[in-house]
């Protein structure tokens, strides 16, 4: 299976969140435990530049 990435700086996510009328509660870069790398060790690049990016987000209060 092949996934082409798109890399668009941070600011755009969060704008187009912004715009939708989100608020970013919470944002997390998960990396893997070195457990992780050993048993697959295309994971090292990973540990210093994450793959994925988790945002949790809520609507935010109309005013």
């Amino acid at each position: 299976m092949t996934f082409v990435g798109i890399n668009r700086p941070l600011e755009a996510y969060t704008q187009a969140l912004h715009d939708a009328g989100f608020v970013i509660e919470q944002l997390l870069e998960p990396r893997p435990e070195p457990a992780a790398v050993e048993r697959a060790p295309e994971l090292a690049a990973a540990t210093r530049s994450p793959f994925f990016l988790h945002m949790r987000c809520r609507l935010a209060e109309r005013r």
